[in-house]
């Protein structure tokens, strides 16, 4: 819930130059996987839109949301390195745990969505 809420207000604070007014995500509002799964599968949809929709020199300009006058793109390199880092957090916790999630890396990803018909 906490990389979900950070994707979301990050992408609001970077395409309408603030915040967003709603509060952070409550854990409680996802009562099980399903629900949170459903929520980030609408996000993703919304996040591909919005960089879709994105031209070079917008992501070459400043950041309008940010006073600093770092370009747009890093900011969404920050959203993902962000998901990676809490990724690499989570991984490690379970295998502590005695529940390894197994192999991680991004070519097992790709691979396997191209297995399932998912990436073509």
């Amino acid at each position: 819930v906490h990389e979900l809420d950070v994707e979301w207000s990050w992408r609001e604070r970077l395409r309408i130059g603030r915040f967003p007014d709603a509060d952070d995500l409550d854990p409680k509002a996802y009562p099980d996987l399903d629900a949170l799964v459903d929520h980030w599968r609408r996000d993703e949809d919304e996040m591909r839109a919005w960089l879709d929709g994105l031209t070079d020199e917008q992501l070459s300009a400043p950041s309008p949301s940010e006073r600093r006058s770092l370009p747009l793109w890093y900011f969404v390199m920050h959203l993902v390195t962000h998901g990676i880092q809490q990724l690499s957090e989570a991984a490690v916790q379970l295998t502590h745990d005695g529940q390894s999630p197994g192999e991680i890396g991004f070519l097992e990803f790709v691979e396997d969505r191209v297995r399932s018909g998912a990436e073509g």
